[in-house]
C-alpha cells in the first residue's frame, strides 16, 4: 500500500522532461512574439520618422522654390510717392539671353535667385540659393547678390545641412510651352465677355470691388482684403479672403443677384480642360505681390453651397510685374471623377503689406476642353537658354532613410515668377 502511494507522489523523469519541454516551447513562442512585436514597433516608428522627415524637408524646398524669380520691389520715394523697380540681378545671365532665375547643375543640384522682402514689403536683397545633395546630406547654401546681407545669407555665402540620411534628391524642370491640340470652348459662348460676382457670405469672405459689375471682356478687382498686422509688421492671424464667381455677362443686374448665378458646368472624369485668361499690367501695388505668401488662385466650387470640389485643386497664378510679363495665364487639369454644377472661382488673399492696394485685371477669360497636360516632366529633355524663362514648374523627388526605412515625397512646385513673365 505504501509503495502504491509513493508511486503516485511527484513526477517521473519522463514527465518532468515533457513539462520542461512544454515550458520551453511556451517561453520560446512568447519570446518570439515579443521580439516580433518590438521589431514591428521599432520599424513602424522608423517609417513614421522617415515619412515625417521627408515631408518636412520637402515643405522647406517647396517654400524656397516657390520664391524663384520674385523680382519686382516696392519702395518709398523721398518726395512721398511710391514706386516699383525690377531687380534684374534676379536673372541668371541676362547678358547671354538667359532671363530665367535658375540653373540646374545636375538633377540633384539646383541654383536659383529671388528678391527678399523686409517686414514692410519693400526690397531688402537679391539672394542666390542653392540646394544640393552631398553624400547623404541635403545642403542649402544662400549667397547675397545685392542689397542688405543677412546672417544666414552673406556675400561669402552661408551653407547649412538641412537633412541627413537623404538617398534621393532629384529636381526636374517642366518642359516649357505646350503643343496645341483639338479644343472646344465651353465658356464664354459666342464671344469673350464674362462677369465676376463677389462672395460675401460667411465670416472669411470679404467684399471686393468689381468693375464693371455687369461684366465685359475685361473685369477689374480692387479693394482687396489684407491679412497684414501693421502694428507688429508681420503677417496677421486672420485668414480673410476675396472670392469671385465667374458668370455670363449681362446688360443689367437683377435684384438679389448672388454668386449662385455663376456659370455652371459638368466636368467629366479624365477629360482634360484648360482655364485661360490674360492680365493687364497695372503700375500700382499689385506689382509687389510676394509669391509663396500672397495668394491668387483659380479653381472650382459647388454652385449650391460654394464648397470646394474634392479632387479639384486650386491653381496659383501671378500678376504681371513688367511690360514683358503681360500675357496669358493658363492651367490645365483632368478631374479624377465626374463633377456636376461646378463654377469657376478666383480666390485672392494678401499677407504682405503692399499688394492688397493694387488693381487686378482679368481679361479674355475662357474655359475649354483640351487634349494635353498641364506640366510635362522629362529628365532627359535639354532646356535651351532661350526656353528656360518659360519654365513654370519643377518636380522634386525626395527620399529620406531612417534606420533602414524610407520616406518618399514627389512634389510639383509652381514657379510662375521665373523668367520675364510674371
Amino acid at each position: 500500500m505504501l509503495s502504491a502511494l509513493k508511486k503516485q507522489n511527484g513526477f517521473t523523469l519522463i514527465e518532468l522532461m515533457v513539462y520542461i519541454a512544454i515550458v520551453g516551447i511556451v517561453v520560446l513562442v512568447a519570446g518570439q512574439a515579443f521580439s516580433d512585436s518590438t521589431k514591428f514597433r521599432v520599424r513602424s516608428q522608423s517609417m513614421l520618422k522617415a515619412a515625417e522627415s521627408a515631408k518636412s524637408v520637402a515643405s522647406l524646398v517647396r517654400e524656397d522654390l516657390a520664391q524663384m524669380g520674385a523680382k519686382t520691389s516696392f519702395f518709398h520715394q523721398t518726395a512721398g510717392s511710391d514706386d516699383f523697380a525690377t531687380r534684374t540681378e534676379v536673372y541668371m545671365d541676362a547678358e547671354n539671353s538667359d532671363f530665367s532665375s535658375y540653373k540646374l547643375n545636375s538633377g540633384s543640384d539646383i541654383v536659383f535667385r529671388h528678391v527678399r522682402y523686409n517686414e514692410y514689403g519693400e526690397y531688402d536683397a537679391v539672394e542666390e540659393v542653392r540646394w544640393y545633395l552631398e553624400g547623404d546630406n541635403l545642403k542649402r547654401r544662400c549667397k547675397n547678390i545685392s542689397g542688405k546681407a543677412a546672417d544666414d545669407c552673406t556675400t561669402e555665402g552661408v551653407e547649412s545641412v538641412i537633412a541627413d540620411g537623404v538617398s534621393v534628391f532629384k529636381v526636374v524642370a517642366a518642359k516649357p510651352g505646350v503643343v496645341n491640340g483639338n479644343s472646344s470652348i465651353l465658356f464664354p459662348a459666342g464671344g469673350d465677355k464674362f462677369r465676376l460676382i463677389a462672395r460675401t457670405d460667411g465670416a472669411d469672405y470679404k467684399p471686393v470691388t468689381v468693375e464693371p459689375v455687369t461684366g465685359g471682356s475685361s473685369v477689374n478687382l480692387s479693394g482687396l482684403v489684407s491679412n497684414y498686422n501693421y502694428t507688429q509688421h508681420k503677417e496677421g492671424n486672420t485668414k480673410y479672403k476675396n472670392q469671385v464667381f465667374v458668370a455670363s455677362s449681362v446688360d443689367a443686374l437683377d435684384e438679389g443677384d448672388s454668386w449662385q448665378s455663376c456659370f455652371q458646368i459638368a466636368l467629366k472624369k479624365e477629360v482634360e480642360y484648360e482655364i485661360g485668361f490674360e492680365m493687364s499690367l497695372n503700375r500700382d501695388a499689385s506689382r509687389s505681390f510676394v509669391p509663396g505668401k500672397d495668394h491668387m488662385a483659380v479653381g472650382f466650387r459647388d454652385a449650391e453651397n460654394g464648397a470646394k470640389q474634392t479632387g479639384l485643386e486650386d491653381y496659383l497664378f501671378y500678376p504681371p510685374t513688367s511690360d514683358k510679363g503681360r500675357g496669358k495665364r493658363a492651367v490645365r487639369f483632368a478631374p479624377k471623377s465626374d463633377f456636376d454644377n461646378a463654377c469657376i472661382v478666383f480666390t485672392l488673399s494678401t499677407f504682405s503689406p503692399v499688394a492688397h492696394g493694387g488693381l487686378v485685371s482679368i481679361n479674355s477669360l475662357y474655359l475649354k476642353k483640351v487634349e494635353y497636360a498641364n506640366y510635362e516632366f522629362d529628365a532627359s529633355f535639354t532646356h535651351e537658354t532661350l526656353d528656360k524663362k518659360n519654365v513654370k514648374a519643377f518636380q522634386v523627388e525626395l527620399v529620406v532613410e531612417k534606420n533602414g526605412e524610407q520616406g518618399r515625397v514627389v512634389d510639383i512646385v509652381a514657379t510662375p515668377s521665373n523668367g520675364l513673365e510674371g
